[in-house]
């Protein structure tokens, strides 16, 4: 993991206007762009939920990161001159999920400073269940795709664009406007085709306005249909709204 955000550092470096938001912000063109991967609140009190999603999670089979004696590491950290790596295990994500979300708070107290600024929020992970998750993605394995942070929306924040759900949505809560231009699954498996693996509210063109018009984007609707579920208030199991 921490080569990895070290490859992508060095790749920015090299450029003037490439900017690595890993925890990150940076003013560019009159607004505050604050980024992170925001990983989701992982359960709490439901040890058979989290051991499902450990077995779900490709992260605890794929992720390595170095032994830093941390984790029941120690000793570990260099054998015969070698740094060593271990699997990414539930106690970081938990971790991550922490920082990022002290990192945002931190970020949105600093823009409620500056209010000439507009903050756009960038993430990986969703910041709300509502119309955001697939059809089928119910329970527990909703806890691998977003969190409940709508405590966040409204005041500086004035767009929050995220990834990862593979569904396409654009709406406005409490203010802020959560928009989502997912192009869907790629795969190249036998039987499936383009249009089964596009989203269909999937935009080439697609331009986020941060002076928005929530009454149009409400009537519009984009992203609500076809793949999205329309349990709005279902959130996952394990822990509550935020």
């Amino acid at each position: 993991m921490e080569e990895v955000d070290q490859r992508v550092e060095d790749i920015c470096a090299k450029r003037k206007n490439l900017h690595f938001l890993n925890e990150r912000s940076v003013v560019v063109g009159g607004i505050r762009w604050a980024g992170c991967t925001l990983w989701t609140q992982f359960p709490e009190g439901d040890e058979e939920l989290a051991s499902q999603l450990q077995y779900m999670a490709n992260d605890f089979r794929k992720i390595k990161k170095w032994w830093d004696g941390t984790e029941g590491g120690e000793g570990k950290e260099v054998v015969n001159g070698v740094r060593q790596k271990r699997l990414f295990v539930v106690d970081d994500w938990k971790n991550l999920h922490h920082r990022h979300r002290n990192f945002l708070e931190n970020e949105i107290k600093l823009a409620q400073e500056e209010p000439e600024i507009p903050l756009v929020i960038l993430t990986h992970h969703a910041p709300t269940f509502i119309h955001t998750i697939q059809k089928g993605e119910k329970g527990g394995h909703k806890c691998l795709s977003a969190s409940n942070l709508e405590k966040m929306f409204g005041g500086p924040v004035k767009v929050w664009a995220f990834g990862h759900t593979h569904r396409t949505s654009d709406q406005v809560q409490l203010g802020t406007r959560l928009v989502s231009n997912q192009f869907g699954y790629c795969t190249t498996r036998a039987g499936y085709g383009r249009n089964d693996i596009i989203d269909k509210d999937f935009s080439e063109d697609f331009v986020v306005d941060i002076d928005f018009d929530p009454e149009r984007i409400r009537m519009y609707r984009r992203g609500w249909e076809g793949h999205g579920s329309d349990d709005e208030e279902e959130g996952c199991a394990g822990y509550g709204r935020n």
